[in-house]
């Protein structure tokens, strides 16, 4: 079975409607959870508190995830939407949304201050600014924080009371 697990805010949530197991948390109206961390605090949150009953496949996706789809949009949306419907297998982690190679010469999120203060927390260090330093760690991230994991991936770590 498949889980889309839907983090609100203000989003028309209309689309969610022929989704078999849909989970709505809401940030806005009636919260269901508080207005914190952004995507990622709803989905630690939802893996968190059902653990011990997670999907086989669990979508975690922001209100309105269209916006973030990479390109061609019609292609990308009838695949997640195949995925949300449990049509299309997982294996292990399948991203949704543009890719951007963070380490590529020809990428310019490396040179904004959002990002090298994210280096800092993530990897307690200051920014490497030299591009040969920057090329080295090749790595890639991909927008809109929209992916579908099986309950397996989530389980190689294990939950901390």
């Amino acid at each position: 079975m498949v889980e889309t697990v839907v983090a609100r805010y203000k989003e028309n949530v209309d689309w969610t409607v022929n989704i078999p197991k849909a989970t709505i948390y809401n940030k806005f109206w009636t919260p269901d959870l508080p207005n914190m961390g952004k995507e990622a605090h709803t989905y630690l949150s939802h893996i968190v508190g059902n653990y011990n009953d997670l999907a086989k496949t669990t979508v975690f996706v922001q209100g309105d995830p269209f916006p973030h789809l990479p390109r061609p949009k019609w292609k990308s949306r009838d695949e997640f939407l195949r995925v949300c419907r449990g049509e299309k297998d997982v294996d292990g982690f399948l991203p949704f949304g543009r890719i951007h190679p963070v380490g590529s010469k020809q990428h310019g999120i490396i040179k904004r201050p959002f990002f090298q203060r994210r280096w800092k927390e993530l990897f307690e260090c200051d920014f490497p600014l030299a591009q040969e330093q920057i090329d080295d760690y090749n790595f890639i991230s991909y927008e809109g924080g929209m992916f579908a994991v099986t309950r397996d991936v989530i389980k190689t770590r294990e939950r901390e009371d």
